[in-house]
Parts: C-alpha cells; sequence; structure tokens
C-alpha cells in the first residue's frame, strides 16, 4: 500500500500513520485538534549583532524540525480493544526510520512529511471507563517541508540526429550527389532540454536518474549556476543507471528499475563526479540541460520531484 492510499478516498480531515486511517466519517476517530501542521517551523538565522548600534546583519536563515500534534475522540463507544491497533502504531522502537505522515487538513490536497513518534497519551479519566477514549500524538520531522503526495517526473531524452534521414542537398540540383558527395540535414530528434513545472512555493530538491548507454553524462540547470557532471572517459552501460539525490548531495550507480535502497548492486559514485554544483528545482516553470560526451538516442534523464510548502 502506498503513502496516502487511505487519505485520499477518506478526504478531508484525516490522518494517514502506519498503515491506520485516523479521522472521521473514515474512521471512528474524530481529529479534535491539530497543531504544527500549518506552522512556520522555529527558523534557525546567522544574524550578527551590530557592536554599538541597534540591530543586526543579516545572515543564513533556515528552519528547524517540524513537530506535528494530534488530539483524536473515538466516536463510538469501545472497550480496551478498541485502543490496540493504534497503540501498536504509536509503539515506538530503538533507532527508528522516518516513516511517511499523511495529513489532509487545510489544504487542496494531501500533504506528506516524515517523521518519527515523539510523544503519545492516551488519558484515562471517568470517561474512559465508558468507552470515550481520547489520544494524543506528536511526531517530529526532521525536514519540516510538507510535500505533495504524488511525485512528478519528466522524462529527457540526449538531443540526437539521424545522418541517414532528412534532406539530399546535392552539388548540381539536376542529378543526385553521388554517395558521400552533397550536404545532409538530417532528421533532428527532440531531447536535451527538460520542462520542469514546480507548482509549490519553495524550491525543492530533485532526484536525477541517468539510464544508460552514456558517456560523461551531465546534467545543469538552464540560466542557473547549478551543473552536475562526470568524469571524461566515465560511461553508464546498458540495464544500469546513476542517480544524483541532490537532497544528500550523492551519486551512485546500479542497475537500472532497482530500488537503491536493497539492490546491492548500487554502489557511491563520488569519485567520478567532476562538477558538483548541486542545485535545487526553483518555484515555477525552469528548465534542465542534459548533455554527454558521445549522443545514445537510447540514454535517458528522468527528474523526479514533489512540490513542497512551509506555511
Amino acid at each position: 500500500m502506498a503513502a496516502g492510499d487511505l487519505v485520499v478516498p477518506a478526504g478531508q480531515w484525516h490522518l494517514e500513520w502506519d498503515g491506520m486511517l485516523l479521522g472521521w466519517p473514515g474512521s471512528a476517530w474524530t481529529l479534535t485538534d491539530l497543531s504544527g501542521w500549518l506552522t512556520l517551523p522555529d527558523s534557525i538565522n546567522t544574524n550578527i549583532n551590530r557592536e554599538g548600534r541597534w540591530g543586526s546583519i543579516a545572515g543564513l536563515q533556515t528552519f528547524g524540525t517540524r513537530t506535528v500534534e494530534a488530539t483524536f475522540t473515538y466516536t463510538d463507544y469501545g472497550d480496551i480493544d478498541t485502543l490496540e491497533p493504534l497503540r501498536r502504531a504509536l509503539t515506538p522502537v530503538e533507532d527508528p526510520q522516518e516513516q511517511p505522515l499523511v495529513v489532509w487538513a487545510g489544504t487542496a490536497n494531501p500533504e506528506i512529511v516524515y517523521a518519527r513518534i515523539d510523544k503519545a497519551a492516551i488519558p484515562s479519566p471517568r470517561e474512559f471507563s465508558m468507552g470515550l477514549h481520547t489520544v494524543t500524538v506528536s511526531w517530529l520531522a526532521t525536514d519540516p517541508r510538507r510535500y505533495s503526495l504524488d511525485e512528478q517526473q519528466v522524462q529527457v531524452a540526449l538531443p540526437y540526429k539521424d545522418p541517414a534521414a532528412g534532406l539530399h542537398f546535392p552539388l548540381h540540383f539536376d542529378t543526385l550527389p553521388p554517395s558521400g558527395a552533397g550536404l545532409e540535414f538530417g532528421t533532428a530528434r527532440g531531447g536535451g532540454t527538460g520542462i520542469v513545472d514546480n507548482d509549490g512555493p519553495l524550491p525543492v530538491w530533485p532526484t536525477f536518474t541517468i539510464t544508460g548507454p552514456v558517456d560523461s553524462p551531465a546534467v545543469s540547470l538552464v540560466g542557473g549556476t547549478g551543473a552536475l557532471a562526470t568524469a571524461a572517459g566515465f560511461s553508464i552501460p546498458a540495464g544500469q543507471a546513476l542517480l544524483l539525490d541532490t537532497a544528500n548531495f550523492y551519486p551512485a550507480q546500479g542497475n537500472a528499475g532497482t530500488d537503491p535502497d536493497t539492490d546491492p548492486s548500487w554502489i557511491g559514485r563520488n569519485d567520478k563526479l567532476t562538477v558538483r554544483n548541486w542545485f535545487p528545482l526553483p518555484p515555477g516553470r525552469s528548465a534542465v540541460l542534459f548533455t554527454s560526451m558521445g549522443v545514445n538516442p537510447d540514454a535517458v534523464l528522468t527528474i523526479a520531484w514533489r512540490s513542497a510548502a512551509l506555511l
């Protein structure tokens, strides 16, 4: 089951965590309070105080961890067994991995963060003994950005011209040229530049997947300074791919179409990346250029990203 498969059909005011849908009417748990979701996280700045003067010199500003807190109330009378699935879903483990937390509340579409359980409380007042259950949960997301649920993709081929096709321009108009004589204007095949639409208000860090065969591929932002290029003589054979993870500044090579997290064929390729001007996709429309030392019509660049928001 993919993240969001429960929330999307349930609609607004629902939350999905660890395979559980929480919210009414999709479940008997009503979302009665939500904080931290449409909130700007605490800022982290490097401002420098002006010595002997008011104010400060503006420095870099970033934003810290997002804390999401939700309270759910059971809308039907239940016994202790009612709480068991929720207790299991909220029980932390040692060294937990961040999991998708999907929320559809106050936005046009459901959005997702990757988080860990921080706190959970099941109060036990007198109403608890009558089957009226309330649960409060807190999650921490180290990446504070809320991402669109659907990943967007654009595929780009290398610019390519077929020398056997197109118009033969003879030296003499009244005769066809012998083989090799005259000028040939081959048929151009589209490629080289991918148009990317980032619909969110924030720059986002994409993944670039280059599928071979291709020699010394490079990716750059048209009109910007961002560029990623591999060493001369580096080749990606057919059936293999190079993944450029811009969020983590990490290149890896492995079997095309497999998961780098589970397939042992994937290995780091920092030694093959000679230009490392990692770059995000700015808000709005931008263009990404795909080039190589040689041109192979079967080489493909796949650009994948999700739009993101903070507030």
